[in-house]
């Protein structure tokens, strides 16, 4: 099974109607504000095919965040010895020979597992070349070789670009296997899940429930890839504010892994984490806590604890302990979490985003207001840099620095702020999406 990738931010507002307002120096008819908290987790693309697959190793974990260090040394043992069979390839076939596409591939995806994103996206571009011109345009192997160079165009931020790929790889699979097929389904699941970093969530929705109907009828509803594909719809649900509907896919996926794999899986603490994200959002912050420490659990184990794709499991347990109040031991958490991304990924990755925001918002709640607004500028700047300046996670953190600069006493600047995330959700979200409501609802309280 491919494990569930925490690599997505959604938002969620971490005050409640009954919460009391937060000290500062406004006045108590000042409304409590709603800020947008930015939660860490994402849909994962499904790797290889259902038969005739020639791109991965069977049974191997390619996902971010989700290697043990056991299956990290197999890959860095096998990296060696497909790079020791290309260059015999290399001597023995012509250049154009598709065995020499399926080595690459091959190391392609060992590439990728060990994170090394750019030779991996090598590997899969000149595959997809011989692949072209041995098999032809529209063959399985060159579908193959486009969703493979999408996922890891997906990983490298380059959305456009990965979006061409999938969708390129799902309409030859369609006229290959028909509109039902197990393989297409991982197709449409893969466009779905680049539609989700894309901020085109009905579009994904639409895509990852083709490939839940398909994969639940060809498969069985207790396969591993219907656990994957439930769980990227749960993610879907919960960005578009169906939240109990978000539990039901998350539930289902957990009941599949806990049937199919260890306790200790990883797997399970992926979709752990997204449950317990979900509970969090529907104020069950005690259930939502023993999920979210079943996760970090399960990959301190695996991993160790200085690893660094443990960030975004302490990025979300930090969130929850925000909510209970425990603020200092929240700080903790996410500033753990902000070193180990840091380490792993660098400064201004976009995943790094979401911890920084996020830490933003506790500073907020702890009255350190400067550090707060240098966080959230911060975060939106990396985030401005991935995507397009209207996407909602922009919106998000637009609306969290409105919260402060109105801590601040800076009115204007707030106004500034709620009326461009506003505008934003216009274009974006429905009108019943609770992160609309909350950037309303935070303009509104300005003219009170």
């Amino acid at each position: 099974m491919k494990c569930i990738k925490d690599n997505h931010a959604a938002f969620k507002s971490n005050r409640y109607q009954d919460e009391a307002p937060e000290a500062s120096n406004e006045s108590p008819q000042t409304p409590v504000r709603n800020h947008i908290t930015i939660k860490d987790h994402g849909a994962v693309s499904i790797k290889g095919d259902v038969h005739n697959g020639k791109n991965y190793l069977p049974g191997m974990q390619f996902d971010d965040g989700q290697i043990s260090p056991e299956t990290l040394e197999f890959l860095r043992e096998n990296r060696e010895c497909f790079e020791q069979a290309f260059k015999i390839d290399e001597k023995t076939f012509s250049p154009d020979n598709p065995e020499a596409a399926t080595n690459l591939s091959i190391l392609g995806s060992i590439l990728n597992g060990l994170r090394k994103l750019q030779e991996a996206r090598k590997c899969f571009e000149q595959a997809l070349k011989i692949d072209e011109k041995a098999s032809g345009p529209d063959s399985h192997e060159v579908a193959t070789d486009l969703d493979n160079l999408g996922s890891v165009l997906k990983d490298l931020g380059e959305l456009q670009e990965a979006r061409r790929c999938c969708e390129t790889a799902l309409r030859i699979d369609e006229k290959a296997f028909g509109q039902d097929h197990p393989n297409v389904a991982i197709r449409v699941n893969n466009l779905g899940s680049v539609l989700i970093d894309l901020g085109e969530l009905q579009e994904a929705k639409k895509c990852i429930e083709r490939a839940l109907r398909i994969n639940e009828k060809a498969l069985g509803p207790d396969h591993a890839n219907t656990a994957t594909v439930a769980s990227n719809l749960g993610l879907v649900l919960k960005d578009l504010g169906e939240l109990r509907e978000a539990r039901k896919c998350f539930e289902q996926a957990l009941k599949i892994d806990k049937n199919t794999l260890s306790r200790d899986n990883l797997c399970v603490a992926a979709t752990a984490s997204s449950l317990g994200l979900v509970l969090k959002d529907l104020g069950e912050l005690e259930g939502a806590r023993i999920c979210l420490e079943l996760a970090l659990k399960i990959e301190e184990k695996t991993l160790g604890p200085d690893h660094p794709e443990l960030a975004i499991k302490i990025n979300n347990f930090g969130l929850i302990l925000k909510d209970l109040g425990e603020l200092e031991e929240s700080r903790k958490c996410i500033e753990r979490a902000i070193r180990l991304g840091e380490k792993a990924l660098g400064p201004d990755h976009l995943r790094m985003a979401a911890m920084i925001a996020n830490l933003g918002s506790v500073l907020q709640d702890l009255g350190e207001l400067e550090e707060s607004r240098k966080c959230i500028e911060r975060a939106i700047k990396i985030s401005e840099n991935a995507f397009d300046t209207d996407h909602l996670r922009v919106a998000a953190m637009i609306n969290n620095l409105g919260s402060v600069l109105q801590d601040l006493g800076d009115l204007q600047e707030a106004r500034k702020c709620y009326e461009r995330a506003n505008r934003i959700c216009e274009q974006e979200i429905a009108n019943d999406h609770p992160i609309k409501k909350m950037v309303k609802e935070n303009l509104e309280s300005l003219a009170s």
